[in-house]
C-alpha cells in the first residue's frame, strides 16, 4: 500500500493530526518539565547519581520525537496555510 502524501489527505484529517501531534507534544514536554524538576532538586538534595544513564537517556529521546514531531507539526501547518485554512 502506498504512503499518503499530503495533498491527499482531506482538510479534517490534517486538522485532526494536527490536534493529536499538539496533544503527544505536550505530554512530552511535560515529562522532560517534569524530569527537570526532578533532576534540580536531586542535584539540590545532593543525591544525584552520574550513573542515572537510563535517565538522561529517555530524555533524550523525548527531545528527539519531540523534534520530528515539530517537523510534522510544520509540514501539516504548510499544507493547511496552502489551502488558504489557518
Amino acid at each position: 500500500m502506498a504512503r499518503k502524501k499530503m495533498a491527499d489527505y482531506t482538510v479534517e484529517e490534517l486538522k485532526g493530526q494536527k490536534k493529536v501531534i499538539l496533544s503527544i507534544m505536550g505530554i512530552m514536554v511535560g515529562l522532560i518539565l517534569a524530569f527537570a524538576v526532578y533532576f534540580i532538586y536531586s542535584l539540590t538534595a545532593g543525591t544525584w547519581k552520574s550513573t542515572n544513564t537510563l535517565g538522561l537517556t529517555s530524555v533524550g529521546m523525548l527531545v528527539a520525537v519531540l523534534s520530528t514531531q515539530m517537523v510534522v507539526l510544520t509540514t501539516i501547518n504548510a499544507e493547511l496555510k496552502k489551502r488558504g485554512i489557518s
